[in-house]
């Protein structure tokens, strides 16, 4: 599953993306009962209980993800330059493909119905997905620096080391009490 845009050329329309990506999002629709369809230059998705859409704007082809309304919902700052639909706000949301969309998506009604199910007992697909975006937010950015990334990938490799070393000396200390 790719949540990550990877693309020798990026496709130039909303379409050609949802064509580029369709394998990825069947298989995340037949795992989480999500529907995704694209109509009319919109990707339009649907869960049990939410309606979004993904479109590509007009003023510099940022693709947006509209959240159907269910309430009064403040206008964010993003909205003020991006196209308006009826019933819909944007999601403060940067979109890195189609199927990175669909895990927040699912996420988001997890969390909205505060549905609690252990990460073993989710789809494969979302354990996956929950899995790279850990991943991705412990990443030091890559606009940092050279020489301060290097340095924190440093540091985060050393309290690796640190740990293991105290996971090793527990269980030493645990196969032999009277060494100690």
């Amino acid at each position: 599953m790719q949540y990550r845009s990877t693309y020798a050329t990026y496709p130039e329309s909303l379409a050609a993306l949802f064509q580029h990506e369709k394998d990825d999002i069947d298989l995340f629709c037949r795992q989480t009962g999500v529907t995704c369809r694209c109509k009319l230059g919109f990707i339009i998705i649907k869960t049990a209980a939410e309606s979004w859409a993904l479109h590509q704007s007009a003023l510099d082809d940022t693709i947006l993800l509209y959240h159907k309304n269910t309430q009064d919902i403040p206008a964010r700052p993003k909205a003020a330059v991006y196209e308006q639909y009826a019933r819909y706000h944007i999601q403060d949301f940067y979109v890195e493909s189609i199927c990175y969309a669909l895990g927040y998506v699912y996420l988001h009604e997890l969390c909205t119905s505060r549905k609690e199910i252990p990460f073993e007992q989710l789809p494969p697909v979302m354990q996956e997905f929950l899995t790279y975006t850990k991943r991705r937010m412990e990443r030091p950015d890559r606009h940092m620096r050279r020489n301060k990334r290097r340095a924190l990938l440093k540091q985060q490799k050393k309290a690796e080391k640190a740990r293991d070393a105290q996971r090793i000396e527990e269980l030493i200390a645990s196969l032999f009490p009277d060494s100690v």
